[in-house]
């Protein structure tokens, strides 16, 4: 399934593909949307909103970290959707706004980022 989501271009099929793995909570899918969340040649929002969505549900700390890199995505849905799963996760949004700048929303990022080290147990990588 995981080849499938990289090797199809069909947006729809793939973001149904994503559901499922996110449904499913498959580890070894974590890389992948990662690697597909972080693309900056992907423009897709949606398909972004959806990886999020996915590695929320599977929890690695890998694809959660990634999630909390999307607060700075140049895409406003994308950092929105980034929120929306990490105040669920973490039960705080810390202050983010989606609409914000980098530099007013600096200090949440830093309170998610210490909440991600707080819940996985290791450091913040640099």
């Amino acid at each position: 399934m995981l080849g499938l989501v990289e090797r199809t271009r069909l947006p729809r099929t793939r973001a149904r593909l994503i559901r499922v793995l996110g449904g499913l909570r498959v580890r070894l899918a974590v890389r992948p949307l990662v690697r597909l969340l972080e693309d900056r040649s992907e423009r897709d929002a949606h398909l972004k909103r959806t990886c999020i969505a996915a590695l929320a549900a599977v929890g690695d700390a890998a694809g959660v970290r990634a999630i909390v890199e999307a607060l700075g995505s140049e895409d406003v849905y994308v950092r929105e959707a980034a929120s929306v799963f990490l105040s669920g996760l973490a039960g705080n949004d810390f202050g983010f706004d989606p609409r914000g700048t980098r530099e007013e929303n600096a200090p949440a990022v830093e309170k998610h980022r210490a909440w991600w080290s707080n819940r996985f147990g290791v450091e913040w990588p640099r």
